[in-house]
């Protein structure tokens, strides 16, 4: 075997140590140990699931010094959970992202780890411990150990010592010296509490011995209960109107149906079901649960349905025709469909997703948030029924489970996810959509931070599928490689149905000030076209990209913000719940009478959120139907959906909120779009702050007028000629595209370089900025001449949840060399003993904040 043997497998484990693990492998487990397959190994005291990712050089001689190897102790998969494909996937990840190969398999089967219980059985010593009084519980003691035994055996103990209570507990529930019984067993039996950390300190006292033992291997199929009707006719004399409903549905339905179902159709409770299982028929059962869509996908069709086009234009149908070439010839290849917003993207994914299917490939259509995209769920439910799969964060634990595993067999072969849907175990995977390829979303905001649009592009490599990213904004970076030729550009340049791009209107809010001499949060134009939308009929929104009701808050006397105490932000005003709040670690706190600071003086509350924009907005208009979507009225699963559909209905006028209303949604009739405070992003010190002020203005003007009625656009602003502001409100993406390029070519920012960003965390800001320091010098002085090594620096969030940020930025202009040198530092922070949670590792990072 070229050196390598089945006797030992390398093993990847869930930490942060970027090494593999060597274990044996005991001859009865030699065929189900595989590449891809979850263990239960030792690992530093305890058991730990890992996957097997190869096998082991041969095994040492006796004279090598080397550590002797554990074996495997169980195989908790029949079938690899990671095929050769994602097993690559994920360890090119894994080394291209920084992270350990452990940890990007755990994003990749998330909850896949076993259950594992604690086991105790008393010692010798334990026994001896208990002293006279515990002859009678003999070694085939079997009573259940009621409340009065146990009690009359602790007391022959002495209940005064807890170390006698709990070693009789033991024995009580194990009925015999050395046999081992689960702490759930003990409580049971012996209606005694042992914690897992008195177990254990028990053990290392030698009384108790300890061990893990596997309480489920990993998540199991759910099972629903079903109904099938036994042939056979019921005794003469009448019977109830719920059971003759519940036979005639079962009558309809040979194969039987879902208990639940039944029930919700005919009104037959479970005493109904029993009554006719007692006579003989039905018989009740249990089958895996079916793969179930969200109700929000069940809902009436929209407005917003009915109208889309079905009748491919001229450009929609070059694009299709293009990646239908690339599907059958089963070639890789990267196209970008750029096209304006309402000029018909998502028609050409669902096609190609046919395409893919036609010719027995499965698809993958990636969305930044699956939540606010209930429309596009609902689509792609009624083209593609049960092959459909949903795989986002919102999901149940039991329905991520269940979607993983159709997928996985083969029985599924669409799906519709978020950012980790990149690694769903898709067969013979043909085509990957990732629609808004420019959002932020798609970048893991925490360790291991990848970014599921560019591992949807190495995926698609790999299994020689097809690539195909779409925005009607897309990323500096994708732009740049449309025009080298790395991507193939698809131009989608009109909107369908002939529908114009609406027309914008920049309001200089210092003008403003200047000419009412007021500081209003709506200019006139602005109120001027809400009151007008609203004698039509029609539906407005209204962008702030600023939870809360104030920014900020600062004393009058001595002039000092309020700020987190964890964090270097100042905290918002959440008015309706009278607290300050800080939106970077949750932490909040009551509304201070006195300045915390001097003691003394006014708080003076300043900005404006969207909650004071909610309360001015309805001020203004009673008579309107406003709803409000941020972070604080969508908490909970489904309320997005839920609110989205009641626009889609419309039953909202206005609809003001944040970034969440921008993206991608299709309401016909909303010809109104407002923007407050457009120009807000410019003031971060990041360079990509540009690129996002032009993507967020050009997606919210997007959702007016896509329909016959013109649609129209005002974007209020202090600073309305910035290039990004004043290029969004032109409709000219490429001319934003020219002149960002230029500024990032003259500051060598990517796509003219390669960015590494190395964040130092510490609760001691010296202590951070020195071992920050030391990384730094030590990469300089390996002498790579091709990269940049900025820093250390204070991070512009200098503080974050009680932790001090130094920054190292790492920057080359070939990819490889940046690579390296994130090896290089990598293998210097383990070195320098630094704990994994005191570095974050960024590779292409979008943010420097």
């Amino acid at each position: 075997m070229d050196g390598l043997t089945r006797d030992r497998v390398r093993v990847a484990v869930p930490g942060p140590l970027r090494r593999l693990w060597s274990y044996s492998v005991p001859s009865g487990l030699r065929d189900a140990c595989r590449p891809g397959t979850r263990v239960l190994v030792p690992f530093g005291g305890r058991k730990v699931t890992g996957v097997v990712v190869g096998f082991d050089s041969e095994a040492p001689t006796e004279s090598d010094p080397a550590y002797t190897i554990k074996p495997v102790e169980r195989v908790l998969d029949e079938v690899p959970a990671l095929d050769t494909e994602l097993l690559e996937l994920t360890r090119w990840a894994a080394e291209y992202y920084g992270a350990s190969w452990g940890e990007m398999i755990r994003t990749a089967l998330p909850g896949q780890q076993a259950t594992l219980r604690l086991e105790v059985a008393l010692t010798v010593a334990g026994r001896q411990a208990l002293g006279p009084g515990v002859e009678a519980i003999s070694a085939n003691d079997t009573r259940t150990g009621s409340q009065d035994e146990g009690g009359d055996l602790f007391a022959a103990a002495g209940r005064r010592d807890s170390v006698p209570e709990a070693l009789a507990a033991v024995l009580l529930a194990a009925g015999s010296e050395g046999r081992f019984v689960a702490l759930g067993e003990i409580r049971r039996r012996a209606r005694f509490e042992l914690a897992p950390d008195r177990a254990r300190a028990l053990a290392r006292r030698g009384y108790l011995a300890v061990r893990q033992a596997v309480d489920r291997p990993g998540p199991e199929a759910r099972e629903e209960a079903w109904v099938v009707r036994l042939p056979g006719e019921a005794e003469p004399g009448a019977r109830g109107s719920r059971q003759k409903a519940v036979l005639a549905a079962l009558d309809a339905a040979p194969d039987g149906l879902a208990a639940a179902a039944l029930r919700q159709a005919t009104g037959g409770d479970a005493a109904t079901l029993r009554s006719l299982e007692r006579r003989g028929l039905i018989r009740m059962e249990k089958r895996a649960a079916a793969l179930r869509l969200p109700p929000s996908l069940e809902s009436a069709t929209t407005l917003a349905e009915t109208a889309l086009p079905r009748v491919l234009t001229a450009p929609q149908s070059e694009a299709l025709a293009a990646v239908d070439e690339a599907l059958a010839a089963r070639r890789f290849e990267s196209f970008l469909l750029f096209g304006v917003t309402g000029s018909g993207k998502t028609e050409v994914y669902l096609r190609a997703v046919e395409a893919a299917l036609k010719i027995g490939r499965g698809a993958l259509y990636l969305v930044p948030e699956i939540g606010l995209t209930p429309l596009l769920a609902r689509q792609m439910r009624d083209r593609f029924g049960p092959t459909l799969a949903l795989f986002h964060s919102g999901l149940t634990e039991g329905e991520r489970q269940d979607a993983w595993r159709e997928v996985r067999e083969g029985r599924v072969r669409v799906v519709l996810g978020a950012r980790s849907a990149v690694f769903a175990p898709v067969r013979d995977l043909g085509l990957v959509v990732v629609d808004e390829e420019h959002d932020t979303s798609y970048k893991q905001d925490e360790h291991p931070r990848y970014s599921g649009r560019d591992l949807a592009i190495v995926r698609a490599r790999g299994q020689g599928a097809v690539a195909l990213l779409g925005s009607a904004t897309p990323s500096v970076e994708s732009w740049s490689r449309a025009r080298s030729g790395k991507h193939r550009l698809l131009p989608l340049p009109g909107r369908v149905g002939g529908a114009a791009l609406p027309r914008v209107l920049r309001v200089d809010m210092r003008r403003e000030f200047q000419e009412t001499g007021r500081d209003e949060v709506l200019s006139r134009p602005l109120r001027a076209a809400l009151e007008d939308r609203l004698g039509k009929g029609e539906q407005s929104l209204v962008l702030l990209n600023r939870r809360g009701f104030s920014t900020f808050a600062m004393c009058r006397a001595c002039g000092k913000p309020i700020e987190c105490r964890s964090c270097s932000i100042g905290l918002t005003l959440h008015r309706r719940e009278n607290r300050l709040r800080c939106h970077y670690c949750n932490a909040s706190e009551r509304v201070p009478a006195d300045c915390p600071s001097c003691g003394g003086g006014p708080i003076h509350f300043g900005g404006t959120g969207t909650e004071r924009l909610e309360e001015t907005v309805t001020s203004l208009f009673p008579r309107a139907r406003v709803a409000r979507m941020d972070r604080d009225t969508v908490r909970g699963r489904g309320v997005a959906e839920r609110l989205l559909l009641r626009v889609e209905r419309g039953e909202v006028d206005i609809l003001l909120g944040t970034q969440m209303i921008a993206k991608g949604h299709d309401f016909p009739n909303v010809t109104l779009v407002g923007v407050v405070a457009g120009d807000a992003l410019l003031g971060f010190p990041d360079f990509r702050a540009g690129e996002r002020t032009f993507q967020l203005l050009a997606q919210v003007a997007g959702r007016s007028g896509r329909r016959a009625t013109p649609g129209e656009v005002i974007v209020q602003a202090f600073d309305p000629d910035h290039h990004a502001v004043r290029a969004a409100c032109n409709h000219d993406y490429e001319g934003f595209a020219r002149e960002e390029l230029r500024y990032r070519r003259n500051l060598h920012y990517p796509p003219y370089s390669a960015l590494a960003l190395l964040v130092f965390r510490d609760a001691d800001f010296d202590r951070a900025r020195e071992a920050a320091g030391r990384i730094a010098a030590g990469m300089r002085s390996a002498g790579q001449s091709d990269v940049q090594v900025l820093g250390p620096a204070p991070a512009p969030l200098e503080r974050l949840r009680g932790q001090w940020r130094v920054q190292v930025l790492i920057k080359g202009a070939q990819r490889a060399a940046v690579q390296a040198a994130v090896q290089d530092a990598t293998a210097r922070i383990e070195a320098a003993g630094l704990r994994p949670d005191a570095v974050a590792i960024d590779v292409d990072p979008v943010s420097t904040l």
